[in-house]
């Protein structure tokens, strides 16, 4: 299991659970982790993967792209634990589910 973190922004400290796959975007009918104050974010902007035991982000096909890295990525590309990721305005990690302590209005 897997948490989707927000850290900056309106949603700064936001989490989402997950287990093998969540869609980021800006509209909640399209998307498990809703963005809907980043305007920058498209309806349905990147998706994490859980792939052998790693993560993959892919962009699908959005407006203002996914960076990881300080660089946009262009393709699947392999998502290391904690590492911060870019969607819109919204900088993003993903964490293992076990090593965060998860709220009751979180999910």
């Amino acid at each position: 299991m897997y948490v989707l973190e927000a850290m900056n922004g309106p949603l700064d400290g936001k989490r989402w659970l997950f287990e093998r796959s969540i869609v980021i975007g800006r509209d909640a009918a399209c998307a498990q982790a809703a963005l809907p104050v980043d305007h920058t974010v498209s309806r349905r902007h990147a998706r994490i993967d859980v792939e052998a035991n790693r993560l993959v982000v892919a962009d699908l096909d959005s407006s203002n792209g996914t960076i990881l890295a300080q660089a946009p990525i262009s393709s699947a590309t392999t998502l290391p634990i904690g590492e911060p990721f870019v969607v819109g305005r919204t900088m993003l990690r993903v964490l293992r589910a076990e090593e965060v302590p998860i709220d009751n209005h979180d999910a």
